[in-house]
């Protein structure tokens, strides 16, 4: 989800910057044209002087900005949605539904404990959530041998 969040983010802070890049330099008043220089780079004279090349360039990064964007930003509440019902997309499609819980011990699992700065940054997964993990590769890995036994290459050679 960190990913998703800061990809996002990512996405809204350039298209911003393209956006305040545009309104700064277009117009006919020559203080919006200065003070557009001085917000961005006092030393470039050129700096609201577009190329072609720099405007199909930044007509390319906007388009991208806002695809991906929305992209990951859809993924996010999808990810988000499913945290807090408990039910991943697949299950809850099929009608299966988590074990009724607040939000916030959902959010608690996910990032492996409450509310801290670690929520924020990736980092190592805790010892909680990797035992957890392990607990339930060997449930999965009990429950296919019980139903779907592996037979042994000497069996099937006779």
């Amino acid at each position: 989800m960190l990913f998703l969040l800061y990809t996002c983010v990512c996405c809204i802070y350039s298209g911003v910057l393209l956006i305040a890049r545009f309104i700064s330099c277009t117009g006919s008043s020559s203080s919006r044209r200065r003070r557009a220089r001085e917000l961005y780079d006092p030393s470039d004279p050129n700096m609201c002087h577009f190329t072609p090349m720099d405007t199909v360039l930044s007509i390319l990064v906007f388009i991208e900005a806002i695809m991906f964007g929305l992209f990951t930003g859809i993924m996010l509440a999808d990810q988000l949605s499913a945290v807090f019902e408990n039910t991943p997309g697949i299950d809850a499609m099929q009608g299966h539904r988590g074990p009724a819980r607040h939000w916030y011990a959902n959010m608690q699992d996910v990032f492996g404990g409450p509310i801290s700065p670690a929520w924020f940054w990736p980092g190592r997964t805790p010892v909680r959530l990797n035992k957890m993990f392990d607990a339930m590769i060997h449930q999965f890995r009990d429950h296919l041998s019980w139903n779907f036994p592996i037979k042994s290459a000497k069996k099937q050679a006779a």
